[in-house]
This record gives structure tokens, C-alpha cells and sequence, in this order.
């Protein structure tokens, strides 16, 4: 989707499929602060690598740290049935959290798994779908099928297919 449009397509869509839109760094943040708090790390410590960032001396810790995050995230969601909407995948992105990504996929092929749906923002008409802002490189976002992937019509957005607007 248009990046400007993003939280309100992720709003119409979890409308659409009855649950709550949901924000993947928000849920990377919570984990995050229950792992600081149980393996009693410093906060600042985590602060200080996420600014000094790829080049920082603390930089794959922190990764590592926000990959133990992140399997508890996508353990947590995998394990509902109701339907995921997650927007807000920014911290995926910067820290490479691409096996998250492919964890929530795996889980929605399961037949008790719940459906995903994952708003990307992304600027222009690409093939192949990523979220920009990682702090290596542009993260893909996994699909065992082109038709998993679907651009969002502006039109759907200000709600014209109903004549509105």
C-alpha cells in the first residue's frame, strides 16, 4: 500500500475480517521489554546499541536479543486461530527479522493457524514485495504464491467501490 495510507488500510482491513489491526513493532517492543526484564539487561545498554547501530560494538546482540523477541511473537500469534492484521513492521525490517516473517507464514498454511494479513507499505510498482528501513537491506516478505500478495486500489481505501466518496 501507499505508505501514506498504510494505518487505515490496516484499519479497513481488520474490519473487514472481524479482528483488531495490530502493530508488529508493538508487539517486538513487548516481548523486548519482558526479555530485558527477565535476563536483567540494563535498558540503557539496549538504547545505546540500537543508536550506535550495524556499526555498533553491541549491534548482533541486540539482533539476537530482538530474534528471541520476535519467536516469541510469531510463537504467540501462530498459536491463535482468529485472523492476524499487522501493520507497522519497521523494527522487522531494521533488525532482519526475516524468519519472523516466514514464521507467521508457515503458520498460516496450518489448518488450526490463523489467516495473516500483512500490511507493507512500499513506494512504486515492484515484482516482488519487501519492507524498506532494515538496517542491512530492504526485508522480503516471504509468499509460497504470487496470489498471496495483493496491492491496495485507492479506491478501496476512500471506500469508492461503494459509490461512496
Amino acid at each position: 500500500v501507499d505508505p501514506s495510507q498504510a494505518p487505515m488500510v490496516a484499519a479497513r482491513v481488520a474490519e473487514r475480517v472481524e479482528a483488531p489491526a495490530r502493530s508488529l513493532d508493538t508487539e517486538l517492543l513487548t516481548e523486548l521489554d519482558a526479555l530485558v526484564v527477565e535476563r536483567k539487561i540494563n535498558p540503557a545498554v539496549v538504547t545505546s546499541a540500537d543508536r550506535e547501530g550495524p556499526s555498533g560494538r553491541d549491534w548482533a546482540r541486540l539482533r539476537k536479543l530482538m530474534g528471541d523477541a520476535a519467536e516469541r511473537v510469531a510463537a504467540r500469534l501462530g498459536k491463535q486461530g482468529d485472523p492476524v492484521v499487522l501493520g507497522d513492521l519497521g523494527l522487522a525490517a531494521r533488525f532482519g527479522l526475516g524468519a519472523l516473517l516466514q514464521g507467521l507464514l508457515d503458520a498460516s498454511r496450518r489448518d488450526d493457524g490463523p489467516a495473516v494479513f500483512l500490511v507493507v507499505p512500499r513506494f512504486g510498482d515492484g515484482v516482488g514485495v519487501a519492507v524498506d528501513g532494515g538496517a542491512v537491506a530492504p526485508l522480503p516478505v516471504p509468499m509460497y504464491s504470487p496470489a498471496q500478495r495483493m496491492d491496495v486500489p485507492r479506491a478501496w481505501v476512500e471506500n469508492r467501490h461503494r459509490g461512496e466518496g
